[in-house]
């Protein structure tokens, strides 16, 4: 994954977070069925607290 993605790992799991200008593409990746699993598009703004609701 290139240098705007990033893996965020959490208590329960982890999940990725691809930068899109001001916006967070917050998804899982399941390699055994080659989906990406889109969780939720975030302003940057508003990401702390997304993160906080998961």
């Amino acid at each position: 994954m290139g240098k705007s993605v990033r893996t965020i790992r959490g208590t329960a799991d982890s999940f990725h977070r691809l930068r899109v200008g001001d916006l967070r593409v917050m998804c899982d990746v399941i390699p055994e069925d080659t989906v990406i699993l889109v969780l939720g598009i975030v302003d940057r703004r508003d990401l702390e607290r997304w993160l906080r609701s998961r």
